[in-house]
């Protein structure tokens, strides 16, 4: 019985060597003038006709862009033509499932829009019936007036450790949220410096139905990495950040430093398993065999 017990233990040790062996936190920036960060810290680009909305709140950095209208007039996403930019390298944010959540209805992308309910938006308080059939391209996505949507289909995963040395990052007292102090490696940076800067670029247009030409509009906002931190074993919710749900701060998990030592560990378990039925086998004397 112990030594089966002690196959469970070695088995609970060998799944904690998948888990993150040390978390990066990271924190953005913006000096983009069109928009501001808000209490909650997510991006916002307000204007008469269309409000956007960055949050990147979460592992790995998942983008969520929110786009609300705010004219009488349908509006459309062009995703096809729009794009995250990371350190120069531009991805289109138009995937063939793209997740798309909004305050009113829709279906996927190439299909058609029926819009025949009430419906209103929280911020403006305003109510308004739209009906009809829309036909709409692949990779446009329909917003009523005073409505919203939100898109979450790319993440910041680029792992920020891997292009940041871990020497250039400095010792610092950092006090948790509990109220606990701890040393943590951090290191700030400029929009110049940052080895991390992207840009987000939407397409948005109105028109486009009935003979009516489009007539497109185009919000590209750039953002920076302004604070990494090396916190070790230092989870999540130690931080004020975390437990705010602020826009600006994500993490990620370096999960390689135990890949060695599950390699190791599975030999290991291998042997005590090996050696555990010898010993269960051996117990009890064969009496077809001299015992000495």
């Amino acid at each position: 019985m112990k030594k089966w017990m002690f196959l469970v233990c070695l088995s609970g040790m060998l799944l904690s060597l998948s888990s993150c062996s040390s978390y990066y936190y990271s924190t953005l920036a913006s000096n983009d003038r069109s928009g501001r960060y808000d209490v909650n810290k997510d991006f916002v680009i307000d204007n008469d006709s269309v409000c956007i909305i960055y949050n990147f709140h979460g592992e790995d950095g998942p983008v969520l862009v929110t786009v609300q209208n705010k004219m009488d007039e349908p509006l459309f996403v062009d995703w096809q033509r729009s794009a995250l930019i990371v350190n120069g390298k531009a991805t289109s944010y138009y995937k063939d499932a793209i997740p798309v959540e909004g305050v009113t209805e829709s279906s996927s992308y190439g299909s058609s829009y029926n819009w025949d309910r009430q419906y209103g938006s929280v911020s403006s308080r305003s109510r308004g019936s739209f009906s009809g059939e829309i036909q709409l391209p692949k990779g446009v996505e329909f917003i009523p007036p005073c409505a919203q949507i939100e898109s979450s289909n790319l993440t910041l995963d680029k792992l920020v450790f891997d292009i940041v040395s871990r020497e250039d990052l400095t010792d610092q007292p950092f006090e948790k949220a509990n109220g606990g102090r701890t040393n943590l490696k951090m290191k700030t940076f400029s929009e110049r410096n940052s080895p991390l800067r992207f840009r987000s670029y939407l397409a948005l247009f109105t028109g486009g139905e009935n003979g009516v030409e489009r007539h497109y509009s185009y919000y590209e906002t750039s953002f920076y990495l302004s604070e990494l931190i090396k916190a070790g074993n230092v989870a999540p919710s130690s931080f004020q950040a975390w437990r705010n749900e602020e826009g600006n701060f994500f993490y990620n998990c370096d999960y390689r430093s135990r890949r060695t030592g599950l390699i190791w560990g599975s030999v290991a378990l291998g042997v005590a398993g090996l050696t555990t039925v010898i010993l269960l086998a051996t117990k009890t004397p064969s009496l077809d065999m001299p015992h000495f």
